[in-house]
């Protein structure tokens, strides 16, 4: 099989919806196919939970980090990799050795964040830090944001933010993930979007389907784009 793709979901700040977009992501990979390791790097193991209902198909799998240290994150990884077409790591809501680690691991980080100035300044710094370990290693590692739990309709606040951000060299996915009680659901039932049907009622699964295969080929075009900016050089 080819090389398995790694990407790293991280950021300083707690709450920023991490998690949902890890699950998210893994149930379009899954849907399409692919075969998806994530890995749970967070000491409340949300996804070990998910996974435990026992509601998701064959081809995705969770492996808990329980080495808070790192000290295991990059054999957890390189595992994931012999049996996987796409690698999910979540971190916890914090920068340390695990973090760095990770980003350090994989080909491509995901900086999730809510449309808050809070929010923002920790994601800023996700991105400066993977910009460190990327030229520490000496290669690029492209950090692209995505806004998470956002509304149908930009407010002021998220305004203010893309102002703040147009004039940055910082890539960010075009499309934010909506706020949609289908999103939600998934770590309730413990299964991924095109199965919820099976087990719950909740309306909006199309346009919710519709959303994040969107945001995936958002996630595509800010990574093409930053690997176009950094002359090509393959991340």
């Amino acid at each position: 099989m080819a090389k398995a793709s790694v990407w790293c979901l991280t950021t300083p700040k707690g709450g920023a919806g991490k998690t949902t977009l890890a699950v998210a992501l893994a149930s379009e990979i899954v849907r399409l196919g692919q075969r998806v390791t994530l890995i749970d790097a967070d000491p409340n193991a949300p996804l070990q939970v998910w996974y435990s209902k026992g509601n998701l198909p064959t081809n995705i799998t969770v492996v808990v980090d329980h080495q808070p240290d790192g000290s295991t994150i990059g054999d957890l990884i390189e595992a994931a990799k012999a049996t996987s077409d796409f690698v999910i790591v979540d971190t916890e809501g914090t920068n340390n050795a695990r973090a760095t680690f990770a980003i350090g691991n994989s080909d491509l980080v995901l900086v999730p964040m809510q449309s808050s100035p809070e929010d923002l300044r920790h994601a800023l710094r996700a991105v400066a830090y993977t910009k460190q370990i990327s030229k520490m290693g000496n290669r690029h590692i492209p950090a692209i944001l995505v806004r998470t739990r956002a509304g149908a309709i930009s407010d002021t606040i998220e305004r203010e933010i893309d102002k703040s951000l147009h004039d940055t060299d910082v890539e960010q996915c075009q499309t934010r993930l909506l706020e949609k009680a289908a999103f939600k659901a998934l770590l309730v039932y413990g299964c991924i979007l095109s199965d919820l049907p099976k087990f719950s009622k909740i309306g909006g699964v199309g346009n919710a389907q519709k959303n994040l295969e969107d945001v995936i080929s958002g996630i595509a075009a800010a990574y093409q784009k930053s690997r176009k900016s950094n002359n090509g050089v393959a991340a």
